[in-house]
């Protein structure tokens, strides 16, 4: 078999599951949304509202299981085991610190965390319920998420895919038993769907236990290695700063977008669901590449990465290109699918081909960023690269649309060139090799 063969048979085996497990999730939160919202209006605002404190961390949890999968994936290309036992120890060490922090926060200060989003009673005091229920759960989630990790580093994401699934379909029927009262259960509401979180996640670690002893690995090592901390902080810190700065941006984007009327709001909302289905082929890639590119660099085999990396980067824009095709494909099924106001559904046509074609610059860009110059450790370019860019739009956004107050249609595109600027910058930047590094230490 040849080189390229290999890397693109070894990139569909540890894509596709990826792919698969987002898609499922993201029909399992439509469903458990369509649930919620049969119980009440009240009641499915408090639980998006309290799950902010959830998109926080889970933002941090971007981060650090990116930069840990970096780390992996160098060490076993230059067969350290003892270092990867040494970086998996420390990655769960750092999650668990992390999340008892949200924990705590969640159990112990709920209320709190409601204010800061809501002033409205009945909102605080349905999400405290929720959120004193569901902050268990994060504490499950540091450890099971970094173990996750490894089996897709050991290209066994097979196996990660059927603890994932498990975990998001066992969530969903608890869900419906604890919010309608099947089977003789109570009828709990938010309280129900905080409970079966829990469960589910308590499951996944169970999961992951179990699978780590029937296969007798030890992964775990006592031994600390400060140079290697400090390695880790150092690849770590951009990853998750840069989540931050992506989140708060995104934060504010729908605040002006929330300031343009209902009608805008909910044509954004539909078409970037859309989206969000369409581009998930680049999730999948970007994370499977990072794998295989950093266990080349960290056995030094330079060439191969850089070859690897050229059939990563044309299979995204073949996968982007796919995805904007089958976006326009469906804009007909869509707007008929959802009841919208005449204006609503004027914006929605205009973002949604907006949309259609950003999701091509979308997969270049997120390849680049999270997928091939992480993997050589280059974290830092994704910061600076979404600080400058989005932040830029931003207040380019807000000036069009309180300032000038040009037509929301107009105020959208301005919002939505991120990628497109982007895109030239990381081409560039690629173009210059700088991220083709081995971080591992003799």
């Amino acid at each position: 078999m040849s080189d390229s063969r290999r890397f693109l048979s070894a990139l569909g085996v540890l894509a596709v599951p990826v792919m698969m497990q987002s898609l499922l999730s993201q029909a399992i939160g439509a469903a458990d949304t369509l649930m919620l919202s049969a119980v009440g209006q009240d009641q499915l605002s408090a639980v998006s509202l309290a799950n902010q404190l959830f998109f926080v961390l889970n933002l941090f949890f971007t981060g650090l299981t990116g930069s840990t999968a970096i780390m992996l994936s160098q060490y076993m290309g230059r067969k350290d085991d003892v270092r990867v036992r040494r970086i998996f120890t420390m990655a769960c060490m750092t999650s668990e610190c992390v999340c008892a922090v949200f924990a705590l926060a969640a159990v112990f200060a709920a209320p709190a965390v409601m204010r800061l989003l809501t002033n409205e009673a009945v909102l605080i005091a349905e999400g405290s319920a929720y959120l004193r229920l569901v902050g268990i759960s994060y504490l499950f989630m540091g450890i099971s998420q970094i173990y996750l990790v490894l089996l897709k580093s050991r290209q066994e994401s097979h196996r990660s895919m059927m603890i994932g699934v498990m975990t998001l379909v066992l969530n969903l029927i608890l869900n419906a038993v604890f919010i309608f009262g099947l089977f003789s259960a109570p009828k709990l509401g938010t309280r129900g769907v905080a409970i079966a979180t829990c469960i589910a996640r308590a499951c996944e670690l169970l999961a992951c236990i179990a699978d780590m002893k029937l296969r007798k690995r030890n992964v775990i090592c006592r031994q600390f290695e400060a140079a290697l901390f400090r390695d880790f902080a150092r690849i770590c810190g951009p990853l998750t700063v840069q989540g931050f700065v992506w989140g708060g941006a995104m934060a504010v984007i729908s605040a002006i977008m929330g300031h343009l009327g209902s009608d805008v709001v909910a044509a954004h909302a539909v078409a970037a669901v859309v989206q969000n289905i369409a581009t998930v082929a680049s999730f999948g890639l970007a994370e499977a590449g990072s794998i295989l590119l950093g266990k080349s660099l960290g056995a030094g085999e330079f060439e191969r990465a850089k070859a690897d990396s050229r059939l990563l980067v044309i299979a995204s824009v073949i996968f982007g290109i796919i995805g904007c095709v089958v976006m326009l494909l469906c804009e007909g099924i869509v707007i008929r699918a959802v009841t919208l106001t005449p204006q609503a559904q004027r914006c929605l046509g205009v973002m949604y081909k907006m949309l259609a074609a950003n999701s091509v610059f979308a997969a270049i860009t997120y390849t680049m960023l999270c997928g091939v110059f992480p993997a050589g450790g280059d974290t830092r370019y994704g910061l600076i690269l979404d600080g400058c860019v989005m932040w830029s739009l931003v207040a380019l956004g807000s000036v069009a649309a309180f300032v000038l107050k040009l037509d929301p249609v107009i105020v959208f595109a301005v919002l939505s060139v991120d990628e497109l600027t982007k895109t030239p910058l990381v081409l560039l930047r690629y173009k210059k090799g700088t991220w083709i590094r081995n971080i591992t230490r003799g």
